[in-house]
């Protein structure tokens, strides 16, 4: 078996270590978070509540998800199947701009509840989207400080 490595993990805020060959956490956190850093051809699997949804967003990089290990690359989202645990593997071969599989994973309780959305706004309902809608062209959702937008660089 060949030995991979992990460059980092972060759980909700919390370093958890730069290689993880058990499970990380004693007890999942209510909105789990994780912020992970994958080296080309590692792999881990990150335990998981079953009763939780789980989101994967690759932020840079490219490699596999879930137990199918479905394709993931930068820029994508996947919607995770019920498990105990969340499997993430980076490809053996990155590009020089992105030289890891970054990724941001989220979860949590299912809302089991409706959601309705358009555009930036998503609520449970029609009328409440409109009234977002209405509270944002009036200024009553606040003001973005002068300056404080600026082009992002990555």
């Amino acid at each position: 078996m060949k030995r991979l490595f992990l460059a980092s993990v972060v759980a909700s805020g919390l370093f958890l270590g730069a290689c993880a060959t058990e499970p990380m956490m004693p007890e999942a956190p209510k909105l789990p978070s994780y912020s992970a850093t994958l080296a080309p051809g590692a792999r881990i699997e990150l335990p998981w509540r079953a009763d939780f949804n789980a989101l994967a967003y690759a932020l840079s990089g490219s490699g596999h998800v879930g137990a199918a290990g479905q394709p993931i690359s930068g820029g994508q989202l996947a919607v995770l199947g019920k498990g105990d645990h969340i499997t993430l593997e980076a490809a053996t071969s990155q590009s020089v701009a992105t030289p890891s599989l970054e990724v941001l994973l989220l979860g949590g309780t299912p809302l089991r509840e409706p959601v309705f959305a358009y555009g930036p706004f998503v609520m449970n309902t029609r009328a409440e989207v409109v009234q977002a809608i209405e509270d944002y062209q009036a200024g009553r959702l606040g003001v973005v400080p002068d300056g404080a937008i600026m082009p992002h660089r990555g």
